[in-house]
């Protein structure tokens, strides 16, 4: 593939590294850039045409051109100064506080607000692979290359789009904050809390980080969030391919890191978060949504008791069913609780299947290490009664990675009303098991009056 603007690219690289001669990286740095180099180098020739190398550094995530080449990209990495505390390393990174919620516990339900800062507002250099500073110029570099792509609707769309992929997935709602027309209130960026209706808590700018050569974007990890995207990247933001998946996928993967995920290897275009950007897929993937749920919980949380079941709508009548999917139990000792509407004389069928596949998976430039998803939890369930305590079965039969099911199961003896599905497991793996289950249900009235009234003669 053609490199565009190679010169360039290397004379900023070969600035950053004037300016760092007098101070020798250490060599543990040395060894993980060559890390990094040794775990990139074998993917780069054959995924070359649709991604790019994105670089974790401090408290800011850079994303490099899909063009760039291995050269490039080595000469960049090397030029990185070395830092005191490596933050992309500590896993425990995530939303505490929002300002709509306030403080927020570990997988809590909790709204993430977003906005774009107005054009002029100033963004300051952002330091190694940032070049310059200057006002930024969201609103007319996206408002100009969408003109005749569905104009400020579509763009807005696309934002939309990327936040809701994270936010479908996980305990996360997303909304914007601000007017889509003028911006935010232009408070300074990067840092500035989020105020309902005034800025969000993640602040959208765009100008120009290096001229077109190798940085796409960088985010902040939380509970900072901003967002920065590079103005000088123009085909990527308004390409329609796959109903614009590269605007879509960039910001999908930034604000993975604002939410406090680190790069993942291997790097065999399988995850959104592995050090390359990629239009292979779209949004989240396996190892992704795991990590969000882990942290976020899932889009039911929280339903821990029968008293704050999840309402999962009209349950079908067999044989049609009822699916609900992208379930987890984050760790041992959780439990999930969901509401079972049905009339008299119901028998019931249900199925709870653990969700995953065997992957590797590991730190960028680290060691990778085989996780199978699928047996992570022996899963389990229980039906209860409408009283919401009296359990009327427990199915527990199957290995871990394996359904439980119960078919036929007869619920005359209780009545209409809305009985309950719990889900839990008998396991202690201090990690998340996803799964999906269905359920459906038969009605038989009884046949005649006698039968009906038979328990009262």
């Amino acid at each position: 593939m053609a490199i565009r603007n190679q010169a360039a690219s290397v004379a900023a690289c070969l600035t950053i590294l004037a300016a760092l001669t007098a101070s020798a990286a250490a060599d543990a740095r040395k060894d993980r850039i060559n890390q990094l180099i040794e775990s990139m180098r074998s993917s780069f020739p054959a995924q070359e045409g649709g991604l790019g190398y994105c670089v974790e550094w401090g408290d800011k995530a850079f994303l490099l051109a899909p063009e760039t080449t291995f050269e490039q990209y080595q000469l960049f990495v090397e030029a990185l100064p070395p830092l005191e505390n490596n933050r992309y390393q500590w896993s425990g990174s995530r939303w505490t506080t929002t300002s709509t919620d306030g403080s927020v516990a570990l997988r809590q339900p909790m709204t993430l607000t977003w906005s774009y800062v107005p054009d002029g507002t100033t963004i300051p250099n952002g330091g190694s692979g940032d070049l310059f500073s200057g006002p930024s110029e969201l609103y007319a570099v996206l408002d100009a290359e969408y003109a005749t792509r569905g104009g400020r609707a579509q763009w807005h769309l696309n934002f939309t789009n990327a936040f809701n992929q994270w936010g479908n997935l996980t305990g996360i709602t997303y909304a914007y904050a601000g007017d889509p027309d003028t911006g935010d209130d232009g408070a300074s960026w990067p840092g500035t809390p989020g105020v309902v209706g005034v800025r969000g808590d993640i602040r959208i700018a765009m100008r120009n980080i290096d001229n077109g050569s190798n940085v796409l974007a960088y985010n902040f990890f939380p509970t900072t969030g901003d967002m920065l995207l590079d103005s000088s990247e123009r085909s990527l933001w308004r390409s329609t391919t796959s109903s614009f998946r590269s605007i879509r996928n960039i910001v999908t993967h930034e604000h993975g890191h604002g939410l406090g995920y680190n790069h993942v290897d291997p790097i065999n275009n399988s995850k959104l978060m592995e050090a390359f950007f990629s239009t292979a897929f779209d949004g989240p993937q396996q190892d992704d949504i795991r990590a969000g749920q882990f942290v976020y919980g899932d889009n039911f949380e929280s339903n821990a008791t029968t008293a704050t079941a999840s309402d999962i709508g009209v349950i079908a009548v067999a044989p049609a069913v009822t699916t609900v999917t992208n379930l987890a139990i984050e760790t041992n000792g959780l439990v999930d609780n969901y509401r079972l509407p049905l009339p008299a004389f119901s028998s019931l069928n249900v199925t709870v299947t653990p969700v995953g596949t065997t992957y590797s998976q590991g730190q960028q430039g680290g060691s990778t290490s085989t996780v199978n998803a699928l047996t992570i939890h022996n899963l389990r369930f229980r039906i209860i009664a409408p009283d919401g305590t009296t359990v009327i079965t427990t199915v527990d039969n199957s290995a871990a990675g394996v359904a439980e099911s119960v078919s036929g199961l007869d619920l005359s003896a209780f009545g209409a009303g809305t009985y309950f599905l719990q889900v839990d497991e008998n396991s202690s793996s201090n990690d998340i098991q996803r799964y999906q289950f269905t359920v459906s249900y038969t009605a038989a009235p009884p046949t005649s009056a006698s039968d009906a009234w038979l328990d009262l003669e």
